[in-house]
C-alpha cells in the first residue's frame, strides 16, 4: 500500500515539478488535489530534498496558502546564506593559495531555474590532501566546529545555524 502511494505521489511531484521548468503549470494541472493529499505531497517531497521545488510548482499551479511560502522563504534564506557562506570561504581559500573546487549541489545548482530550488544539506569543496590542517585553521577561525577530521576522504565542519561543509581532500 505505502509503496503504490510513494510510486503515485513521486509521479505527481515529478509531473508538476515538470509542468513548472516548461512553463506548463496551471491550476488544471493540480485539479482536485485535496488539502492531505498535498501535504501528503510536500512531505515526501521534504524527504528528497525537492520540497522547495515542490512547493514553487504548486503555487504557481494556483495552489496558495501560507504554508507553500513558507517553505519557499526558507529555501532562499538557505540558498542565500549558503551562497554568501561559501563566498567567504572560497575568498579565504584563495587568500592562504590552496586551490579549491565545489562540488556535487553547490555546483550544479547553477543549472536549475532559480538556484534556490536545489536545496541543500551541505557544501561539499575539494582541497588538496597537502593542505587538510590549514583548511583546518581557517574553519575554525570562522567559527566552524571539527565533526570529522582525517579519518576518511573528507573532513565535516559545522556551524550554527545549519551549515556543514564537508572538505574533500580526495575524489
Amino acid at each position: 500500500m505505502e509503496e503504490v502511494l510513494n510510486r503515485d505521489l513521486a509521479y505527481l511531484m515529478l509531473k508538476i515539478i515538470s509542468n513548472l521548468i516548461n512553463g506548463e503549470a496551471t491550476p488544471d494541472s493540480i485539479q482536485g488535489l485535496s488539502l492531505e493529499e498535498r501535504d501528503n505531497l510536500i512531505r515526501f517531497a521534504k524527504k528528497h530534498s525537492l520540497s522547495a521545488v515542490t512547493a514553487a510548482a504548486l503555487q504557481y499551479a494556483g495552489f496558495n496558502d501560507p504554508g507553500l511560502l513558507q517553505i519557499y522563504f526558507q529555501a532562499v534564506r538557505r540558498s542565500v546564506l549558503f551562497d554568501h557562506e561559501y563566498d567567504i570561504l572560497s575568498r579565504e581559500l584563495a587568500k592562504h593559495q590552496i586551490p579549491y573546487l565545489p562540488l556535487k549541489g553547490f555546483f550544479l545548482k547553477a543549472i536549475y531555474p532559480k538556484s534556490w530550488m536545489r536545496e541543500m544539506s551541505d557544501i561539499d569543496i575539494l582541497t588538496p590532501n597537502a593542505d587538510t590542517q590549514q583548511v583546518k585553521s581557517i574553519m575554525e577561525a570562522h567559527g566552524y566546529s571539527v565533526h570529522l577530521f582525517g579519518r576518511t576522504n573528507h573532513d565535516v565542519y559545522k556551524k550554527p545555524p545549519f551549515f556543514i561543509i564537508e572538505m574533500h581532500n580526495d575524489l
